[in-house]
């Protein structure tokens, strides 16, 4: 089970925030050198994500940034009651427009629950944002795709796999490991 590059960048872009303001345990190592970035920075290809994102802004394909930025990086997270239509496969909930599920959570009655999404602007055109990442995939690392990394606990999370207990990059942190989507939207009997 693996995620293709592009599918890979997207997961950049959505972590990034995180991977700059989550710092993990610094090592004695990277101590001594002043104040490190955070594990999870250093653990992806957030760097090159960085420089291709400011190529990409400063350059004429700029409008491509703004629809790839604006669609994944810069969109909503909010918590809201949707509606679930229990069908014959499993229950669907009813997301707003321009908006992904993160998480279901509890029910709200027999046919509502809150859900976590992520939620994108009107403005954004989904071709053109699909675009911007394919051009970011072609120019990190010169093309080289094998070399876009996850770091492991965004790549277990985006696989829906749980991380092992004895797992250094969680630094003793259970919480870095989220239920995969289909866990979450589930029967959906009380907490899903």
């Amino acid at each position: 089970m693996t995620l293709d590059a592009e599918a890979r960048v997207v997961a950049l872009m959505r972590t990034l925030y995180e991977a700059e303001v989550s710092y993990g345990i610094p090592s004695s190592e990277t101590q001594s050198r002043g104040w490190p970035m955070p594990s999870l920075w250093n653990e992806g290809s957030y760097a090159e994500l960085e420089r291709c994102l400011a190529i990409l802004r400063e350059g004429p394909q700029r409008p491509l940034w703004w629809h790839a930025c604006y669609r994944y990086r810069f969109g909503v997270e909010k918590v809201v009651v949707v509606r679930v239509r229990r069908l014959r496969k499993g229950p669907k909930l009813d997301l707003p427009p321009r908006s992904e599920l993160i998480a279901g959570g509890a029910a709200v009655g027999s046919k509502a629950v809150y859900a976590r999404i992520y939620q994108w602007s009107a403005d954004v055109d989904q071709d053109m944002a699909d675009q911007g990442v394919k051009v970011l995939t072609e120019m990190m690392f010169g093309g080289r795709e094998e070399l876009i990394q996850l770091p492991k606990s965004v790549l277990y999370r985006r696989l829906g796999l749980e991380l092992p207990d004895d797992d250094p990059s969680t630094n003793g942190n259970r919480s870095a490991t989220v239920p995969s989507e289909s866990a979450l939207t589930s029967p959906l009997i009380g907490v899903a």
